[in-house]
């Protein structure tokens, strides 16, 4: 999907709906986390921000496991977590953009005609190098790669 074709949806769909719940909000966290934590090409370490903000509810962080992974294998490895794991049946819509550093997912996703919409990005970067060691348990122990 084209970048301004999504944006229509969603500008669309926003108007038209509304927003989830904090708890089905917190559950799709939830799940984006451990998504992305079960996936081998990603590093352990997500953050997954909740925003407050309509367009992005939800912004999540994460890096590639190994240094010297392309960003075109983090982004087929993200669009398969998306089909296949994250997104609701009723409707959903996401466009990928990457370049040579990074990797954005940005989505909408909506589990039925009736229910709230779910908003959010999941930004994921190559590895370049560890400098420090984390405690993948303590969402507060951030590191720099």
């Amino acid at each position: 999907m084209e970048q301004e074709h999504f944006k229509a949806l969603r500008r669309f769909v926003l108007a038209a709906s509304t927003p989830c719940d904090a708890t089905r909000l917190l559950a799709f966290r939830e799940s984006l986390r451990a998504s992305i934590r079960g996936s081998p090409v990603f590093d352990k370490y997500v953050v997954v921000e909740v925003t407050g903000e309509a367009e992005h509810m939800l912004v999540t962080r994460c890096t590639a496991a190994r240094i010297g992974q392309k960003t075109s294998r983090l982004a087929k490895e993200l669009q398969r977590l998306w089909a296949h794991q994250l997104r609701y049946r009723y409707m959903e819509a996401h466009v990928l953009r990457y370049d040579t550093e990074s990797v954005a997912l940005n989505f909408l996703t909506q589990d039925g005609p009736r229910e709230g919409y779910v908003t959010g990005a999941i930004v994921a970067r190559i590895r370049h190098r560890v400098v420090a060691e984390h405690d993948q348990d303590d969402p507060d122990d951030v590191w720099v790669t």
